[in-house]
């Protein structure tokens, strides 16, 4: 019994487990993988449930057939003991009533021994029937949560699958995409565009230099003619 309820303990717990976790390390690994360790640990979990159950309809079958046995010995002695004492009831010899009453007495201390043994075997069929009923129930149980874990690793499979699918087709896409919007006219379109923007800064910058130039010569035209007039106001 102790056994069992180790096997069944082990059930609960895989029963029970955190599926946050599965899926937490699902996200750090070979994803099909982590489902298949699950299986295979449920499977292994199934295979001594079984054993178990088997064990326990065996030995239900045993004390049944057990039961019957003694439930058949118990009525032989009934029979015989009544017998005895209908005999006893016609026996007047002193000698002879005496040893049928030992004999009686015999029967009924073998018919009282039965009696205990049957209650006994009745008792622990009795007691191991709920622990059957507890072992199909875990078996099914379990059964069905590998069923489950099965069906979600065949999805996951196919989700993966997809995903790749997708992410080729996407880079494919942006390959495509690349390809389409590269243009020749445009490039250089563009560098021309470039090169006026750069010839306008460096004529821009020509004419700053060309206008500072004419600034100074324009400051010594005027200062020559101050000079004239200095020199007129002199003479």
């Amino acid at each position: 019994m102790a056994g069992y309820e180790g096997v069944l303990g082990k059930v609960k717990l895989l029963l029970t487990a955190n599926v946050q976790d599965l899926l937490n390390r699902a996200l750090n690994a070979n994803k099909p993988a982590v489902f298949d360790e699950q299986i295979n640990l449920l499977q292994g979990s199934l295979e001594k449930i079984t054993v178990a159950l088997g064990e326990s309809i065996g030995r239900e079958k045993t004390l049944t057939r057990e039961i019957a046995d003694v439930e058949e010995q118990l009525a032989d002695l009934d029979a015989q003991i009544d017998k005895l004492l209908e005999v006893e009831e016609k026996e007047t010899g002193p000698e002879r009533l005496a040893s049928i009453r030992v004999l009686a007495a015999n029967r009924q201390t073998s018919y009282n021994s039965l009696k205990e043994v049957l209650e006994l075997k009745q008792g622990q069929l009795e007691e191991n029937r709920p622990q059957t009923t507890a072992l199909q129930d875990a078996k099914v149980k379990l059964s069905a949560r590998i069923d489950v874990l099965r069906a979600q690793r065949f999805r996951l499979v196919a989700l993966i699958s997809e995903r790749k699918a997708a992410e080729a087709q996407g880079k494919a896409i942006s390959i495509a995409d690349l390809t389409s919007r590269f243009s020749p006219d445009q490039l250089i379109r563009d560098e021309q565009d470039a090169l006026d923007r750069a010839r306008g800064i460096v004529s821009a910058r020509t004419s700053t230099v060309e206008q500072q130039l004419d600034d100074l010569l324009g400051s010594e035209e005027l200062q020559r003619q101050l000079d004239e007039r200095r020199a007129r106001r002199k003479a």
